[in-house]
């Protein structure tokens, strides 16, 4: 059975926010994006976490290490500005040589997803399993798609050719394994691979092909409309709607809202539907705030109206 789950939590070079946070360490719903993909995984019962981090992300490995869940394993790999994730994969196949399964921070699905994708393929850990999707959410434009002949994926392409778009995550099953072990050192041209590229030279050089794992939906987040987007399916899926912080009686409160501690809102405000308010937020006299994220020293202003955006403590992002 998978016990190990290997999370890429360096920076996606694709992922553009203005928040002044490493990406991993974006808000979702009072958790880091990092955070929400690791739990998936926790309530299917995995103990033991391997993460690719980069130079930079040291607010990443503290938190998990200092902050999250107490009974797990953490193993660190440093993936360098002279590194390539084929070289961390297979440094991580050569360490653990056994099957695992990956994820990345910034693309998320349905919570409940993970369990069953799990608990479906544990019977057979040979061959990879990839996941995808035909509803994809968000607001990215270069997708995968994937290529199936009678229920196995034969190849993966940029080219429109099949409803299913496929995600990071994966089972890295043993003839995968067997591939990154082989394959250390990187060609120029394969420098800088995405994990969706390495699969696709793995398909075409070894003719072996992949299950394929279907969820309802999957989000590529790598803007701040797609970090909005999230935050309203955590709100709308799981049970993260909280208010705990004092309101005043006349303030108006729209579900779906959470309010984390610490949130000060003045008086006649409307709060929601869709909103996360950050502690520290601040939302002021007779304002409006509905589909939106306000940040740890994010202020709105008395008797403005926020829609559909993010108000971090420079002001509103655009």
């Amino acid at each position: 059975m998978i016990d190990t789950v290997v999370i890429l939590a360096t920076g996606h070079p694709a992922h553009d926010s203005q928040v002044d946070r490493p990406r991993a360490m974006l808000p979702a719903m009072g958790k880091p994006l990092v955070a929400r993909v690791l739990e998936s995984f926790y309530k299917a019962g995995i103990r033991h976490f391997v993460l690719v981090v980069g130079i930079n992300e040291g607010a990443v490995v503290s938190y998990l290490t200092k902050q999250w869940m107490p009974d797990v394993k953490f193993d660190l790999i440093l993936q360098t500005e002279s590194d390539d994730l084929l070289i961390c994969l297979s440094r991580i196949a050569r360490q653990f040589n056994k099957p695992f399964a990956l994820a990345s921070y910034n693309q998320v699905t349905h919570e409940r997803f993970i369990a069953n994708f799990l608990a479906n393929h544990h019977h057979d850990l040979q061959p990879l399993v990839l996941v995808g999707s035909h509803s994809v959410l968000g607001t990215s434009a270069q997708h995968y798609y994937a290529v199936l002949q009678d229920n196995m994926l034969v190849t993966l392409t940029k080219d429109v050719v099949s409803e299913y778009i496929l995600s990071d995550y994966a089972i890295c099953g043993r003839a995968f394994i067997d591939y990154l072990r082989q394959h250390a050192m990187p060609t120029r041209e394969r420098f800088g691979q995405p994990f969706l590229e390495i699969v696709r030279d793995y398909l075409n050089s070894t003719g072996e092909g992949a299950r394929f794992a279907e969820t309802a939906w999957v989000l590529r987040i790598e803007s701040d409309t797609d970090l909005l987007t999230f935050n309203r399916r955590l709100l709308e899926e799981t049970n993260d709607a909280h208010i705990l912080s004092e309101l005043p009686y006349s303030v108006k409160v729209i579900a779906p809202v959470r309010i984390d501690p610490q949130v000060s809102v003045g008086q006649s405000a409307v709060i929601g539907p869709n909103v996360y308010l950050e502690k520290g937020a601040s939302v002021g006299y007779g304002a409006t705030v509905r589909n939106a994220v306000v940040l740890s020293r994010g202020v709105v202003p008395a008797n403005t109206t926020i829609d559909g955006a993010i108000v971090a403590s420079r002001g509103l992002l655009k």
